[in-house]
């Protein structure tokens, strides 16, 4: 298992790189959407993700 944490714009482009580089047929690929999140938290994935 593999987590990545990442914004929302940025999912296409990893789901696709998953799936060229992934051996499985169906790589599992899912979103977990927080429904709270801290600002200092929300501050950091905004600029390690930009």
């Amino acid at each position: 298992m593999m987590i990545l944490k990442t914004k929302v714009q940025n999912y296409k482009k990893i789901e696709s790189y998953i799936k060229k580089h992934s051996d499985y047929e169906i790589p599992e690929v899912v979103t977990v959407k927080p429904s709270q999140v801290s600002k200092p938290y929300l501050k950091w994935i905004e600029k390690e993700s930009a």
